[in-house]
């Protein structure tokens, strides 16, 4: 039995199974999306969306989401334009898939309760290898410092955070953060 070119490459390359595992991946994603959905309170909040952190990297932007009040009154009396602390949410995907939207339910949730959360976009395999989503991340956090004042965040208090291989993925970018060497 002989093997074309195409079936040569698909056992020699990573790509067909990783688009394999995305598609699955994207299922529980979306499920899992529907799942919060029912829990994110319907209150006011800003949004800002699809902001681009690094022009030269096109899946480089991040979701804004901050607590809002339905007055001038009670946005008065609620936030005093102080700072708030933040929390910066890597998506998990396996590396290979995901994205912010997968984790904006939750984002909003935070915000309800009076933080700045934020959801990163960044590149993911097999289209982009290793280390291009952690310098992308690295270019996200220097943005959201370098903007920390209009975007209403505390830059001393950012907390990173991440689920499944965006965990490893803050956490990675936390220790570099920390500890260059």
């Amino acid at each position: 039995m002989s093997m074309g070119a195409a079936g040569l490459l698909a056992l020699h390359s990573p790509v067909p199974a990783a688009r394999l595992i995305r598609r699955v991946f994207t299922k529980g994603a979306e499920a899992t999306v529907r799942e919060m959905r029912p829990y994110v309170p319907d209150a006011p909040r800003s949004e800002q969306l699809d902001l681009a952190f690094a022009p030269d990297r096109p899946a480089a932007t991040l979701d804004v989401f901050g607590p809002g009040a339905a007055s001038s009154r009670e946005r008065d009396s609620a936030h005093d334009g102080a700072p708030r602390p933040a929390v910066v949410w890597v998506h998990g995907g396996a590396w290979i898939s995901g994205g912010k939207e997968d984790v904006a339910p939750y984002l909003r949730i935070l915000a309800s309760h009076g933080y700045i959360a934020v959801g990163l976009g960044y590149p993911i395999a097999p289209e982009t290898g290793y280390p291009g989503a952690v310098r992308t991340l690295n270019a996200a956090l220097a943005y959201l410092v370098e903007h920390a004042a209009e975007l209403g965040i505390d830059p001393q208090r950012i907390v990173l955070a991440g689920d499944s291989a965006g965990a490893q993925l803050a956490s990675q970018l936390a220790v570099l953060t920390v500890n260059p060497d």
